[in-house]
C-alpha cells in the first residue's frame, strides 16, 4: 500500500512542499514559494509535513548544514 494512495495533489508538489519547509523552517514561506506552481495554504503544507513525517526525517538527514555556531565567551 502506497502512502500516496489517496493524495489529491501531485506527489512531486507534496514532496517539494516538504522540502521547501525543511529548508526554510517556515510553513508560510514554503507556501509562498509553492504559489508559482500551485496555490496551497501554509496549513496544507503543515498537514503534509505531519502526514509524511518519515519522509521529512529522511530529507533532514540528507541536508548538511554549512553553518557553525561558536560562542565567543568560550575563546576568552
Amino acid at each position: 500500500m502506497s502512502i500516496f494512495k489517496r493524495e489529491r495533489n501531485p506527489i512531486e508538489i507534496v514532496l517539494y512542499g516538504i522540502y521547501t519547509y525543511s529548508r526554510s523552517n517556515s510553513f508560510r514561506l514554503a507556501s509562498e514559494i509553492l504559489k508559482t506552481l500551485i496555490n496551497r495554504s501554509h496549513e496544507s503544507i503543515r498537514l503534509w509535513w505531519h502526514r509524511f513525517n518519515n519522509i521529512s526525517k529522511i530529507i533532514n538527514q540528507n541536508i548538511k548544514s554549512k553553518i557553525a555556531l561558536i560562542d565567543e565567551t568560550f575563546f576568552k
